[in-house]
């Protein structure tokens, strides 16, 4: 939950109620949560009046060598509604060995795929494409 309380509290209710064990709970980057719902990007998130997590999309594209089509089916992290802007977030726990930039580009494709199905599903759309980096409290904008 994006406007609750900090993430100890969450995981603690969620251990209490049996929704994770206690190795799950054990595992959580708990500092590394909080500074996500500390950002910016996730002040926008609050202040959204739709949010989508977890959504999975199919959408077929083409294969230019064959002429033929494949289905690509992925789920979305997470992506909401300013206006008639959409913001897509995509969450990674990668380990940083570059510079960020470096690192989203390699999510690149990824994401615009992504953000190809999101026009598709709403069409008239802006959307704008992030990618929240936990390993670096910190996230990028794909253009």
């Amino acid at each position: 939950d994006f406007s609750g309380p900090c993430a100890r509290e969450q995981a603690e209710q969620m251990l209490s109620s049996g929704i994770i064990t206690k190795e799950e709970f054990d595992a959580l980057p708990l500092a590394q949560i909080d500074a996500f719902l500390a950002s910016s990007l996730c002040q926008r998130i609050k202040n959204s009046y739709q949010v989508n997590r977890e959504r999975s999309f199919c959408k077929l594209v083409p294969i230019e060598e064959s002429g033929d089509e494949a289905l690509i089916q992925g789920i979305i992290d997470c992506y909401f509604f300013e206006g008639n802007n959409i913001v897509l977030l995509d969450y990674k726990t990668d380990i940083i060995l570059s510079s960020i930039e470096e690192q989203a580009e390699k999510h690149r494709n990824q994401l615009m795929l992504y953000a190809s199905a999101l026009m598709a599903l709403y069409p008239g759309s802006n959307v704008e494409i992030y990618i929240y980096f936990f390993n670096a409290d910190n996230f990028v904008q794909i253009k």
